[in-house]
């Protein structure tokens, strides 16, 4: 363990990142704790282990999970490599088959289903693994809707010592399929009267993403204070997007997108805190009010 002063840490972090003062303070107060309790698990172990983080759009998961990176790299001269969920996408022609086959709201990346689950698995799977072969986990493009090229993958060589798989709907169970029957937004009513979308979503759920989940050791949950917090904080992060760019969305289009993942969101705001290992509550203005440690 090294001697590091963590508020030049967190000071360095935030410079680098952009960040405002909200996320120094939670930083200092709760989330330097969590990174030692992350080392705990580590050393509990005594080998490679995979840590799942969940968090809604605009909770600003990929941005704690690098911190956690870096923190537990400068304290404890560990190796981190952070995978999002959306690295595991399905290719753009794989999406578009999709939608063609199933449902034509299954073109656009998000929902259980259009990730390729099994190449994720695999990877993670072989690096937790005694071999010391190296694996390499996909990355995805956003601004190209498509899969990198291979040589832009993650490369989990036997040299690292923790992934973080971070994602939207990590960690989630299926819901009752009685419980899909009524539409909860505007979306699933006009365009998915059929339940046939929502089913698709819940199936997958039910199947090789209970794998991959099942891979992590242990499970933080970032939560927002209510589902409307979302939409507020998902245009936030619009807003940091330059106006120069063809991908920023205004905030009729943020509404929309949200929609995609509502269904579940509220669905897992009740149900994960009850199996997560750490639970971060939110407040409305982004700040952390509370940390919940499971027993």
């Amino acid at each position: 363990m090294k001697k590091i002063n963590n508020n030049d840490l967190i000071n360095n972090f935030v410079k680098a990142e952009e960040l405002d003062e909200n996320f120094f303070i939670n930083a200092d107060s709760y989330l330097v704790d969590i990174g030692d309790q992350i080392y705990n698990w580590f050393l509990k172990y005594e080998k490679k282990i995979c840590i799942g983080i969940n968090g809604a759009q605009g909770t600003g998961k990929s941005t704690i999970s690098n911190f956690f990176k870096e923190y537990l790299k400068e304290k404890y001269n560990l190796s981190v490599i952070v995978i999002s969920l959306d690295d595991l996408y399905k290719t753009k022609s794989d999406r578009e088959l999709l939608s063609k086959k199933i449902h034509p709201l299954l073109k656009t990346r998000g929902v259980p289903g259009t990730h390729d689950i099994d190449l994720g698995y695999d990877s993670i799977k072989s690096f937790l693994s005694d071999s010391k072969n190296d694996s390499w986990c996909p990355k995805f493009n956003k601004n190209t809707d498509d899969r990198c090229k291979r040589e832009e993958w993650h490369n989990l060589n036997f040299s690292t010592d923790i992934v973080i798989l971070e994602g939207w709907c990590v960690g989630a169970s299926p819901q009752n399929d009685e419980d899909l029957l009524n539409p909860v937004n505007e979306l699933e009513k006009n365009y998915d009267k059929g339940c046939i979308w929502r089913t698709f979503v819940n199936e997958s759920l039910k199947s090789d993403y209970q794998k991959l989940f099942n891979l992590c050791s242990y499970l933080i949950m970032l939560k927002p204070p209510s589902f409307e917090s979302i939409y507020e904080w998902r245009y936030q992060q619009e807003n940091k997007i330059s106006n120069d760019s063809s991908f920023k969305m205004n905030k009729k289009e943020v509404i929309d997108f949200v929609q995609y993942f509502q269904r579940l969101t509220i669905w897992m705001l009740d149900e994960l805190p009850k199996i997560s290992d750490v639970v971060v509550e939110f407040n409305k203005n982004h700040l952390i009010k509370r940390v919940y440690y499971k027993a």
